[in-house]
């Protein structure tokens, strides 16, 4: 197909090289309409030719680009990065029935923003919740890790913090009325270099900051759907990975509604 538009604006380009030569003839009655349309031609088989030789390679060269990464996302199953900021919590969870999976540092005010819509939602799917905090009996090197990184002023206030979450899931678990709600509530003794929020299929996960004090509401998150490859796919990578840690004992249960 390429060579054949080449033939076509070399052919007209040529053809507009015949017509100027026919207007230069003596006596030549059409002598101007012969010119005009020789550099029409010749215009138009030049910009043909410039097209397909230089403009056209590019386009193509960058829809290539553009369908190899458009591929690729979908390989890893991203679907969409925002802020955490920006975030519809309620459409995400509503969008996305079946059991749901938060893991975090604390998130004591995510928590009390959203742990009522969490568990309301999980019991009217009747989906299992499961939340995944720092353990705050944990080793000693990870609580000192995130008390720096949160710049705290001792050991005891992070623990508080942690116990306030789980306090707040606990409460909202009785308001939401115990009988339908299926929480389970674990401590991790890993440092966790992000955080996820998963809902069924899909779930977002945030990047954790290096920076010292608190970002707000501006880390980059990544909403992903499972795919069922473990190579690349995003969303099966970080559920694996926790598991993992599930497996090798560096978990432990804290509560569950059933113990009540």
């Amino acid at each position: 197909m390429r060579w054949r538009w080449l033939f076509v604006a070399l052919v007209v380009t040529l053809a507009g090289g015949l017509l100027l030569f026919l207007s230069t003839a003596p006596g030549e009655r059409w002598r101007s309409v012969w010119a005009g349309s020789g550099v029409a031609a010749i215009s138009a088989g030049v910009i043909g030719l410039g097209y397909e030789l230089t403009l056209r390679r590019s386009v193509v060269q960058e829809t290539l680009a553009i369908a190899g990464l458009q591929s690729s996302l979908a390989k890893t199953g991203v679907l969409e990065i925002s802020t955490f900021g920006n975030i519809d919590w309620k459409g995400f969870f509503e969008s996305n029935p079946g059991d749901i999976q938060v893991c975090v540092s604390y998130a004591q005010s995510w928590a009390g923003s959203f742990a009522h819509l969490v568990l309301t939602h999980a019991k009217q799917t009747h989906s299992r919740v499961k939340i995944t905090l720092l353990d705050p009996d944990g080793p000693d090197h990870i609580l000192a890790f995130y008390q720096e990184a949160f710049q705290l002023r001792s050991r005891d206030e992070l623990t508080e913090r942690i116990n306030g979450a789980v306090k707040i899931w606990q409460d909202a678990t009785k308001d939401t009325g115990d009988a339908g709600v299926r929480l389970e509530i674990e401590g991790l003794h890993r440092p966790m270099p992000y955080t996820y929020y998963r809902s069924g299929e899909q779930m977002w996960i945030v990047m954790t900051p290096h920076r010292p004090g608190r970002t707000g509401l501006t880390m980059p998150a990544i909403r992903c759907t499972r795919t069922r490859d473990l190579e690349v796919g995003l969303f099966d990578w970080a559920e694996e990975d926790l598991e993992t840690c599930r497996r090798s004992g560096l978990t432990k249960n804290i509560w569950s509604s059933h113990d009540d």
